[in-house]
């Protein structure tokens, strides 16, 4: 399974090679393409870097409506088993699978993967409504 950053640089391109599309924001597709020279394909005043830093911006804020970082792991691990391997979980056990935030409980006894664990479970009581 590819890393959370590598799928999300996965959905940008796609979505840069189908011209930015943004319904809310369709004004979008201009600046990002405006940064292209429209004779020689070349970048005008960015870096690669910068455009791409840009681009992954944008696409979160205006197509994924700047998910939470829990949700954003949701979206591209949609899968339960997915998700507890992105996220180096072995068990969790939902409390009320009836809410909408995700009430969970996490048991993990490695010191490594417990610090990820307890920054899961940071990110998890942030979202609670």
């Amino acid at each position: 399974m590819a890393q959370l950053h590598e799928q999300l640089a996965a959905a940008v391109e796609a979505w840069r090679k189908q011209g930015y599309p943004c319904d809310a924001y369709p004004t979008i597709s201009e600046i990002l393409e405006w940064s292209h020279d429209a004779e020689s394909g070349s970048l005008r005043y960015l870096r690669r870097p910068q455009l791409r830093a840009l681009e992954t911006c944008w696409y979160l804020r205006l197509v994924l409506n700047t998910p939470h970082v829990f949700d954003l792991y949701r979206h591209f691990c949609p899968r339960p088993r997915e998700l507890r391997e992105a996220l180096a979980v072995r068990r969790w056990e939902t409390l009320n699978p009836d809410r909408l935030r995700y009430e969970m409980i996490f048991t993990e006894s490695d010191t490594i993967a417990g610090d990820r664990t307890q920054a899961v479970r940071r990110f998890a009581e942030e979202s609670e409504p």
